[in-house]
């Protein structure tokens, strides 16, 4: 998605995912883009309409 947030249609609508290992550690992801760039954070994203 290149489109900036505020260029999206409003409401936003954003998911993000618990996922569990059979360990029972929780799958984080290392985010590549602002904001919040380098941070760990659950795998998700925008829901786009339509």
């Amino acid at each position: 998605m290149t489109e900036k947030a505020s260029q999206k249609p409003r409401p936003l609508l954003a998911v993000d995912a618990v996922v569990l290992t059979k360990r029972g550690s929780i799958v984080l992801v290392k985010r590549r883009k602002p904001p919040y760039q380098g941070h760990w954070a659950l795998p998700g994203g925008f829901v786009e309409y339509g």
